[in-house]
This record gives structure tokens, C-alpha cells and sequence, in this order.
């Protein structure tokens, strides 16, 4: 801290007056939930006749060329219990599979910090 001739203090404040509700977050620790507010509105991009082309190719290339899966035992005969076709390391879905298995998934989850007390949601109106 530095002092002027009369005694006041100048320059920089001391690092306790700079962060002083730092001492009582440690006293009193609370989970974080961190909520993103959606400020974009939802856009389609693409007509209903446009989407379903676009499915209809990605069935195609997940049907005919498959995804590749090194040195992943355990995705192989997950995929291979969900319904999709594993020959050695390659996985080929059926047409409609993929999209089933995504009707699968949650609409929300959260996701959690390095540190247990921070989690953002993921997927709710709040959070894109």
C-alpha cells in the first residue's frame, strides 16, 4: 500500500479491499447454476421437403458407408445391441436406426465443472 504525505492512502488497494465478498463466498459456499438465456430466436433454415432429403442421405451414408470405430469394443457391441450392423471395426445402421437412437437421448442434461458446485444445463429454454 502506498501513503501520500498526509497520510491517505494511494495506488493500488490491498488485495483483501479489492475482493471483499471473496471471504464470504468461503464462509458460505452455494452450488453455481450458471443459466445461458437464449437471445437468437429458433430459425428454420430449411423446408420440410429439404430436411427430408437431407435425412434421406444421411441414412444412405450411414447405411452404405458406415462409421469407423478403432479400438472401441465396448461402442462396437453397444451399436451392435441397439440394432446396427458391426463388421470388424466398421458400424452400419439400418435406415431410421440413427434417428430412433437419437429419440433416445435426453431433452436436457447438465453440465458439470471441474469443480462439483458449478453445472449449466443443457438443452432447457434457458440454456443453448
Amino acid at each position: 500500500m502506498l501513503h501520500s504525505e498526509n497520510g491517505k492512502q494511494t495506488g493500488r488497494p490491498s488485495r483483501r479491499n479489492r475482493r471483499p465478498g471473496r471471504i464470504t463466498q468461503r464462509g458460505n459456499p452455494q452450488p453455481k447454476v450458471h443459466l445461458i438465456e437464449r437471445k437468437t430466436p429458433l430459425y428454420n433454415l430449411l423446408d420440410d421437403a429439404a430436411l427430408d432429403a437431407l435425412e434421406d442421405q444421411a441414412d444412405w451414408i450411414l447405411e452404405d458407408i458406415g462409421i469407423v470405430f478403432k479400438n472401441d469394443e465396448e461402442a462396437l457391441a453397444l451399436f451392435a445391441a441397439a440394432g446396427a450392423m458391426v463388421d470388424g471395426d466398421r458400424v452400419r445402421f439400418p435406415r431410421g436406426l440413427a434417428r430412433a437412437l437419437c429419440q433416445t437421448a435426453p431433452h436436457t442434461f447438465n453440465l458439470y465443472g471441474r469443480k462439483p458446485d458449478y453445472v449449466v444445463p443443457v438443452g432447457a429454454i434457458l440454456s443453448c
